[in-house]
């Protein structure tokens, strides 16, 4: 379960998301949207790697600020772009991050 209230986040001038409010229940979900809607923006702060301006969110009924580390144990997260160096295999990708 992601719980996300009244989630803000600036880029410098650039507002991502502004007053965001989402409740998604446990399960296989997708995030839809257009470019530019702050999908990406919004699933880096539910996985802790970035911070909201402002807003809380609750991942697995914790709140992320103070338990990020444990929370992205649970969760998997699958990025856009490549994520393994052209110069490991996959086998030894997963090895050094293990």
């Amino acid at each position: 379960m992601i719980e996300a209230k009244n989630v803000i986040k600036k880029y410098g001038a650039v507002t991502a998301l502004d007053d965001f409010t989402v409740n998604i229940p446990e399960g296989k979900i997708g995030i839809l949207g257009p470019n530019g809607a702050g999908k990406s923006t919004f699933v880096k702060i539910a996985l802790g790697l970035i911070g909201t301006t402002n807003g809380n969110v609750t991942v697995l009924g914790e709140k992320l600020t103070k338990n990020s580390i444990e929370i992205r144990k649970r969760i998997g997260y699958m990025p856009e772009h490549d994520c393994v160096p052209n110069s490991m295999t996959g086998i030894e990708f997963l090895i050094e991050m293990g």
